[in-house]
């Protein structure tokens, strides 16, 4: 009997460790950090450029990607990536680091962005987009 409290209290100990390590690490306002990529592209060489941004929030890459809208609903389009890093700025977003991913004989260079959020509602307050994949 004794044997048996024994083994149901080790294991109810290794649940609730198991259960606080699952648990979201927040700072002293209650916010977590959230991370989104911005890769920036121009066909031609020339121009304005595309942002393609990658929240996070889709089950597949294609539905994860998305094209961030002007006010009427249109793509928006920059004069360089900055101007991406920068419209992300003003919306809470600070660059975290840049990463070159090669694909192919191409290396694509990566903005990896980050916000603190108290809610994934925050995530993309105040930006308007559309998922690439639709």
């Amino acid at each position: 009997y004794i044997m048996k409290k024994l083994l149901f209290i080790c294991i109810m100990a290794i649940m609730c460790l198991n259960i606080k390590a699952q648990a979201l690490v927040t700072d002293a306002e209650g916010r977590y950090p959230v991370y989104c990529t911005i890769v920036c592209s121009n066909f031609w060489g020339f121009g304005k450029v595309n942002a393609t941004m990658d929240f996070g929030g889709g089950k597949t890459w294609s539905e994860s990607s998305c094209t961030l809208l002007d006010e009427d609903g249109k793509k928006m389009k920059f004069t360089s990536t900055m101007g991406a890093v920068n419209y992300m700025a003003k919306r809470g977003w600070k660059l975290d680091r840049t990463v070159f991913l090669s694909i192919g004989k191409n290396s694509v260079l990566h903005y990896i962005m980050v916000k603190y959020v108290k809610s994934d509602d925050e995530i993309t307050e105040g930006i308007k987009y559309e998922t690439d994949g639709e």
